[in-house]
């Protein structure tokens, strides 16, 4: 009986111990694949328009408002604000 209780005990953690390592796993995925989904591709037109009006003295908020009044998704116009941010 002590032997049986034993088995099952050991069954029992390693089914943990392989739970926790599918689990971890799985998060490492999921967190790998948002990094690299998370920055959706901005068109070049976009980055176009924001630099041109830049050197025009508008400010990003200004391009920003026009963009989405234009219909472009925020999301992508606040992308391509913060990538011409980095090259400048």
């Amino acid at each position: 009986m002590a032997s049986s209780s034993f088995g099952m005990t050991l069954i029992l953690i390693l089914l943990i111990v392989v739970t926790l390592f599918v689990l971890l796993f799985l998060l490492t995925l999921i967190l790998s694949n948002r990094k690299n989904s998370s920055m959706p591709s901005v068109p070049q037109s976009v980055l176009n328009f924001i630099k041109t009006g830049i050197s025009k003295g508008y400010s990003k908020e200004q391009l920003r408002g026009a963009l989405v009044s234009k219909g472009w998704n925020e999301f992508v116009v606040d992308d391509a604000l913060k990538a011409v941010g980095r090259k400048n």
